[in-house]
């Protein structure tokens, strides 16, 4: 097996100190998906990448399932989920996440949980100035690529019935499925586009 690539370990690092200081309720992401302190919720997580996501959200309670279908990425989330369930600040966070190799698609009908929320973050060109960013933005683009099939997200996620699917895109990204979201949130560099399955007809 592969040694943990440190891009992936959750107890180091600004990551780290982050989870420590439990200041995941601050981050865009959990305002975008409306966690609730009280009732955190099923989250899932189409698109796991470097695990950063999950792992804060599984912080504050969540139960997390992820969905990761590139094999090398796969392997390093398992790795970085052992490291965090053998380390004592992070043993429970780790315990509330199910870390799936392939698509949310693949065991839909294996699912049968109430879903709070689905989140999906596809790949996409991003300019950055930092340069940790662009070490970690290359590694994924250098193993991933980009994901052409990024509008199938959006349709596997609302066939989960959630209260919200949260769709991470970079600013001026189209739409995907070119649908309007019923609800925005933005940043100078990403905006989080946020659809209520309930409220639409498909």
């Amino acid at each position: 097996m592969a040694d943990l690539n440190p891009l992936f370990d959750f107890t180091q690092g600004a990551i780290g100190y982050r989870l420590r200081q439990n200041r995941g309720w601050n981050e865009q992401l959990v305002k975008a998906l409306k966690i609730s302190r009280s009732e955190p919720g099923t989250v899932i997580d189409c698109t796991a990448g470097l695990g950063r996501d999950m792992f804060i959200l599984a912080s504050l309670g969540c139960q997390v399932l992820a969905f990761e279908r590139n094999p090398i990425i796969f392997e390093q989330l398992q790795l970085a989920l052992e490291k965090a369930s053998e380390t004592p600040d992070f043993s429970q966070a780790a315990q509330r996440i199910k870390l799936y190799f392939g698509t949310a698609a693949d065991y839909q009908s294996g699912i049968s949980e109430p879903i709070w929320a689905v989140y999906c973050d596809p790949m996409f060109p991003e300019r950055e100035k930092s340069a940790a960013v662009k070490k970690e933005a290359a590694f994924l683009h250098q193993t991933v690529g980009e994901d052409a099939d990024a509008d199938q997200l959006l349709e596997s996620g609302l066939k989960f019935n959630p209260k919200r699917v949260v769709i991470k895109r970079s600013k001026n990204a189209p739409f995907l499925l070119e649908l309007p979201p019923h609800h925005q949130i933005k940043s100078d560099r990403v905006r989080f586009d946020i659809y209520y399955p309930q409220n639409m007809n498909r």
